[in-house]
């Protein structure tokens, strides 16, 4: 009787005692370090310069009648080096947007990003070749549908023919709060960058990412 009562006294107190640290202090004074790129699926991809890391990318560019000729011919070209970078673990989505939105659709559904296969790469060149420069230009409708497929990263090309309000930039922040998504800004631009801080500067420093001015007088020299 005593041998039972001593190897119950073992199991209810010393055995608890040797496992709990396992799952318990241990796995709360030893916290994981950063993610690892190759283990996590994360790339990290660029356009014009502006390098960002995530799993899931917008690519939302300006198709605006300001963008036609060299304009859209380079931002095409960055377009698809950047796509090279992803692999097939790596989701993406392209959206073109003048007053209306020209999205990448490979999977049927306006709300679904496409994974970075060799197939959805060629079909989404296939689609970039096909875009063509017309219209005005809706910002808005566009930062929308892009933070409503929850991305890591938004790249968010646009002219500068007209800056954001503060009203607008407020609204993005707002829908960006639970998204988290860095809003990485490429402005195109004739000549000197403008004075002071333009307005996708604003948007992209306040989400976390970068910002870049790039002088379009160069594309057709």
């Amino acid at each position: 009787m005593k041998i039972l009562c001593l190897n119950a006294w073992l199991v209810a107190v010393i055995w608890p005692a040797l496992i709990l640290p396992a799952f318990g202090q241990n796995s709360r004074s030893t916290p994981l370090g950063p993610a690892v790129a190759s283990d996590t699926g994360y790339a990290r991809v660029r356009v014009f310069g502006i390098e960002a890391t995530g799993n899931k990318f917008v690519y939302l560019f300006d198709r605006s009648g300001s963008m036609e000729g060299p304009r859209l011919a380079a931002a095409k070209k960055q377009l698809l080096e950047s796509l090279q970078s992803l692999g097939e673990t790596q989701q993406f989505d392209i959206i073109f947007f003048n007053h209306r939105l020209q999205a990448f659709n490979s999977s049927g559904s306006s709300h679904r990003v496409t994974l970075g296969t060799e197939r959805n790469k060629k079909l989404a060149a296939d689609f970039i070749a096909a875009v063509k420069a017309d219209g005005g230009t809706d910002r808005m409708l566009a930062l929308k549908h892009a933070l409503a497929l929850q991305p890591d990263v938004v790249f968010f090309l646009s002219d500068a023919d007209r800056p954001m309000s503060a009203g607008e930039l407020d609204m993005v922040a707002e829908l960006n709060e639970r998204v988290g998504a860095k809003i990485c800004a490429i402005e195109f631009g004739r000549g000197d960058p403008p004075a002071g801080k333009s307005s996708l500067e604003t948007l992209a420093k306040a989400s976390g990412g970068e910002y870049v001015y790039i002088d379009t007088d160069k594309f057709a020299k």
